[in-house]
């Protein structure tokens, strides 16, 4: 998959979103020296992962994003252009900064890298990090922020409809700038799918998916008060629930179409429909 375009597109002029320098350290290798992981549970509840496009006019070399809602990540991706963090760090807010970096490895124009992780908690939030004038999700090259990354996030739940209970998905938006939702599918799983498997290709096939939502819009919204569209997923499930449910996502910024995302989230359905705490 490595370099593989999306799709053909033609890539716009893109206004930079900021034109200072990012403060970044020289990054060690991808995975070392970084802090050891939890060891994860035999079935991590909640695991994301996504394919990014790198709709700037510039070759990158780096990635970054600011997760919300884990209080503990278990593992990450370790395929794509970059394999696993050169960083991750929690910060004293509760949320993490994630960075990839690799020596000699660009993200040409019209490109898209996967980047994912699993962990505790069923709310998994793109937002602003300790420097607040950067996106939730962006490419650096060099160090210098060159474009942001259209940063969906989402939230599992759960709400009773006549008697019944059924497993919710909200996604969020905390930039100010809509999100197209071009899909929103659905399906339900005996058994769970690796991280490292849970990849749009060659799942597009291999799994039964079923439409969730029409093509509409995620609205805008910020770091308080995410936008947020909210998709029920019409099967009935009980607490005792021992199957995983996914939900696959194709999005695009609004003001940039060709700023495409394509992520897959997976959950037990028996951890999605506890009450919170």
């Amino acid at each position: 998959m490595r370099g593989s375009p999306l799709k053909a597109i033609s890539i716009l002029a893109f206004a930079a979103v900021a034109t200072g320098v990012v403060a970044h350290a020289a990054a060690p290798a991808p995975g070392q020296n970084l802090p050891p992981l939890p060891r994860p549970p035999v079935d991590p509840a909640y695991c994301y992962n996504v394919d990014v496009t790198n709709a700037t006019r510039t070759a990158a070399n780096d990635l970054h994003f600011t997760l919300s809602g884990p209080t503990k990540v278990y593992n990450f991706y370790t395929g794509g252009h970059f394999g696993l963090p050169t960083s991750y760090q929690q910060n004293a807010n509760g949320t993490w900064s994630v960075d990839y970096s690799a020596s000699g490895i660009y993200v040409n124009p019209g490109e898209f890298t996967h980047v994912g992780w699993c962990g505790d908690k069923p709310i998994a939030g793109m937002t602003v990090g300790s420097k607040t004038d950067l996106p939730p999700f962006y490419w650096t090259r060099d160090g210098r922020v060159i474009g942001r990354i259209t940063p969906v996030g989402h939230d599992w739940g759960s709400v009773i409809l006549n008697d019944q209970r059924f497993v919710e998905v909200r996604l969020t938006n905390t930039l100010p700038t809509p999100i197209r939702i071009g899909r929103l599918d659905w399906a339900v799983l005996d058994q769970p799918i690796a991280l490292d498997d849970l990849m749009w290709d060659p799942l597009d096939k291999a799994i039964a998916w079923k439409p969730l939502q029409a093509e509409s819009i995620l609205p805008g919204g910020s770091a308080d008060a995410p936008g947020t569209l909210r998709a029920i997923i019409p099967l009935p499930v009980e607490s005792t629930e021992t199957r995983h449910v996914v939900f696959r996502v194709l999005a695009s910024d609004a003001e940039q179409p060709e700023n495409l995302i394509r992520g897959i989230g997976q959950a037990n359905i028996a951890a999605a429909v506890q009450p919170r705490e």
